[in-house]
């Protein structure tokens, strides 16, 4: 174990040693770059291993008090409270614990909830399979009725308040008024009705098991227009079209009863999906689009098109209609058959072994703006993410000391036991090609820091201190000598900052 202590020099420059308690000895000056550096490693990797340990997710389960782990819906209320509907009745979640109701505990009619309808600010409405139980500020109050209802039947689903105050909702084949808590038919399809919705003069039916769209006009008695395919809704009350391909559809055109389709966003021009794969659809008010896929997880899409793809158990059930949904601070949740899941954390990607990065120690950093990878240097190499996609190469040496790199052009400069120059080149992939390794003259051999200079020279600082500058005719020149931790060169200036050193500029001179 090791402990800092300052010792006065001759010279009265304050000096600090590292002091070994178990034997009582000081390091000396000549490894004290060493030391430094091994502690530096250390904290690095402490703090990396922290790092390591974000997750994007987390996942509530009964374990943690929901009342089922097989759930239909989620939603948000008015005052910020989380509802869960599931096979075992529903929870409510303010935070930090959730309040169950079932009906052994009489909180609701049915323990089979399938989703949630806010009817106003405080109202809220839980479906159920044999009645709709409503609660007001969280309360149950009444229930209201399926009347000549198969109590074993589809339950009412898909409830819509529209522009004039109607209570609507589907169940089969038929779309319902509720009035004086009564469900009264009003429209009746020749297929099951798997969710509306209310634009303009017109409604939006999608209909099962054909998967197909159609407008009608608000009284349900014309069909204005149909089209293959699912549609989704988003927060922004965009429509979404997915056929073979996804589609957006012109709101205004929409609401006059046609469809039509309106240029994609940047982001999603490079999606192909299925429309058999997608169940739901959102986009959220931070700029990312989330696609909850069937059988196989959750896709997240940024602002600039990079996709990445959550392996979680969502709704391999097979329940079609389990739905997307964003609180009020921007989580997305995700009902499922194994509980809910809470996505946090939007603005950090992390890569690990499990997404083919071969060593999770890196490094080095650095970007090709060109082509908007960016370049690791790691314990077993260094490695490319391009186009969301990992591509690993090896050192040439099989050392590991210090990995670093720098992108400049098309040349890539790899620092680990020497330095070593390539040529980067694109197809479907990168590629490099080996150029050159220059040795350093240093023992250890490698780079602790490096920067390429606007004449195309290499500097590069190795571990006792010492900045060199490495020509383009392939020479070693020593610029500045002992103790350089760090520098930058800006245009004709150098600066640098090291071990007691503090912040130098220096004018470069040809």
């Amino acid at each position: 174990m090791f402990t800092f202590s300052v010792v006065i020099s001759v010279n009265n420059n304050p000096e600090m040693v590292c002091k070994d308690n178990e034997t009582g000895s000081f390091i000396s000056n000549k490894r004290r770059g060493k030391a430094l550096f091994a502690i530096f490693i250390i904290l690095f990797t402490v703090s990396f291993y922290s790092l390591a340990q974000q997750k994007y997710f987390r996942q509530y389960t009964a374990n943690d008090g929901l009342v089922s782990n097989q759930l239909m819906s989620v939603f948000q209320d008015a005052d910020g409270f989380m509802w869960f509907a599931s096979f075992g009745g529903i929870s409510i979640y303010d935070g930090y614990h959730f309040t169950n109701y079932t009906a052994e505990n009489k909180g609701v009619t049915d323990n089979i909830t399938t989703g949630f309808f806010a009817r106003s600010k405080d109202e809220t409405w839980v479906v159920t399979s044999s009645a709709t139980d409503v609660f007001i500020k969280r309360k149950w109050v009444k229930t209201i009725p399926l009347n000549g209802f198969d109590k074993y039947g589809s339950p009412l689903s898909n409830y819509l308040l529209t522009k004039d105050g109607r209570v609507l909702a589907s169940r089969d084949k038929l779309i319902y008024e509720i009035k004086n808590a009564i469900p009264q038919p009003i429209a009746t399809f020749e297929k099951e009705v798997t969710k509306f919705f209310e634009t303009g003069n017109c409604f939006v039916i999608q209909d099962s098991p054909v998967d197909s769209v159609f407008l009608v006009d608000n009284s349900f008695s014309n069909i204005l227009n149909r089209q293959k395919g699912r549609i989704f809704r988003d927060r922004y009350n965009r429509y979404w079209l997915f056929n073979k391909q996804l589609h957006l559809l012109d709101t205004v055109s929409l609401q006059k009863g046609v469809f039509k389709f309106a240029p994609l966003p940047e982001a999603l021009h490079k999606i192909n999906i299925g429309a058999n794969k997608i169940t739901d659809l959102l986009a959220d008010a931070d700029g990312f689009y989330w696609i909850l896929l069937s059988g196989t997880g959750v896709m997240r899409i940024d602002g600039e098109g990079n996709t990445r793809l959550f392996n979680i158990k969502a709704n391999s059930s097979g329940w079609e209609n389990q739905e997307l949904m964003e609180d009020a601070e921007g989580n997305i949740w995700v009902p499922g058959d194994e509980g809910a899941i809470n996505f946090f954390n939007k603005y950090n990607d992390y890569y690990s072994v499990a997404d083919g990065l071969p060593n999770e120690f890196i490094t080095g950093i650095t970007e090709d703006r060109r082509f908007h990878s960016i370049w690791v240097a790691h314990a077993k190499g260094f490695s490319c993410l391009y186009q969301n996609q990992l591509f690993n190469f090896p050192y040439p040496t099989d050392q590991f000391v210090w990995g670093d790199l720098n992108v400049q052009g098309d040349s890539l400069w790899v620092a680990n036991n020497g330095l070593f120059l390539y040529k980067i080149y694109y197809d479907t992939r990168p590629h490099v090609k080996f150029l050159r390794q220059f040795k350093l003259a240093s023992e250890e051999n490698f780079v602790s820091c490096m920067q390429q200079g606007d004449d195309g020279s290499m500097f590069i600082i190795e571990p006792h201190g010492n900045l060199y500058q490495l020509t383009l005719s392939g020479k070693l020149k020593t610029i500045l000598a002992g103790d350089l931790f760090a520098f930058l060169i800006d245009g004709s200036e150098l600066w640098t900052g090291g071990f007691e050193k503090g912040l130098s500029r220096w004018k470069i001179t040809r």
